[in-house]
């Protein structure tokens, strides 16, 4: 099984995959890092244990090809390479990787000294209930929303994104919302890992699926898979609401330019219990 590939162009899509790959160290599988090449298209796909993350290039020359190796050691040798083409190369449970030198990198084994198979959980999402994001209404949610979430577990549903009518995180002292039915669903939330992974993706336009409790957010060249998170029910979005629509009615009577500057950072402080 031989690949190969512009040294940038996979310098670039190994810096992205990377995002996926928690490395926690009681969990082996967010370690490590498939490479498949299958009908002319490179994926690198990445997991936390529940989140995985997909990066995809067109257009590549090789064999089908597929290996797991692992994330850290992997992508330090990629990130020095200067040279053109990285071609790889898998022999006898060897990984080998050509540019600047000739590199070889034992594979891991399962248990029962087989070469690893990271599960491939997204080529069971068919069909759902779907929606088209703009990627500028993510970036948006990501540096003005997300940074509201609470980062502490005395309230754990706070730690989530609330996905409904309209995005709200709060933190039970400061409330960040955006007034729009983005994912056009039920209203669910998201972990702040998922939305961290979507900051990834660089396509303008974002297809989102949900089925049951998996979502997928895909583009061509970025496939973010992940789940809905428990505790909508109570999340407290009437009150935090009626908060929203109070503050709004406030900011009629401010002037001109703090009103929207105001409304342009969408956070504000409301020191409430809810």
């Amino acid at each position: 099984m031989t690949l190969s590939i512009k040294t940038d162009i996979f310098k670039e899509m190994v810096s992205r995959a990377i995002k996926g790959a928690s490395q926690n160290k009681l969990i082996p599988l967010t370690g490590l890092m498939a490479i498949q090449l299958k009908d002319n298209k490179l994926t690198l796909i990445t997991t936390d244990a529940s989140n995985y993350l997909y990066i995809k290039q067109d257009n590549v020359v090789g064999d089908e090809f597929y290996v797991v190796t692992q994330v850290e050691q992997f992508s330090k040798l990629v990130g020095k390479m200067t040279c053109e083409t990285i071609t790889l190369e898998v022999n006898n449970g060897i990984l080998n990787v050509k540019g600047n030198g000739d590199y070889k990198i034992e594979l891991p084994l399962d248990e029962e000294g087989n070469p690893v198979v990271l599960p491939n959980p997204v080529d069971d999402v068919k069909e759902g209930k779907s929606a088209e994001v703009n990627l500028a209404t993510i970036k948006t949610i990501l540096n003005t929303i997300k940074p509201a979430l609470a980062v502490t577990m005395e309230i754990p549903v706070y730690t989530r994104c609330y996905m409904g009518k309209r995005v709200v995180a709060t933190d039970t002292y400061k409330v960040s919302s955006l007034d729009a039915d983005v994912l056009k669903a039920e209203p669910l939330l998201l972990s702040a890992e998922t939305m961290n992974l979507l900051d990834v993706m660089t396509c303008e336009k974002v297809n989102f699926l949900q089925l049951d409790d998996v979502v997928v957010f895909d583009t061509p060249d970025c496939v973010v898979y992940g789940h809905t998170m428990g505790g909508v029910e109570d999340y407290q979005i009437d009150a935090i609401s009626e908060l929203l629509e109070q503050d709004k009615e406030f900011q009629k009577y401010l002037p001109e330019d703090y009103r929207l500057m105001k409304v342009a950072e969408k956070v504000f402080d409301v020191n409430v219990e809810l």
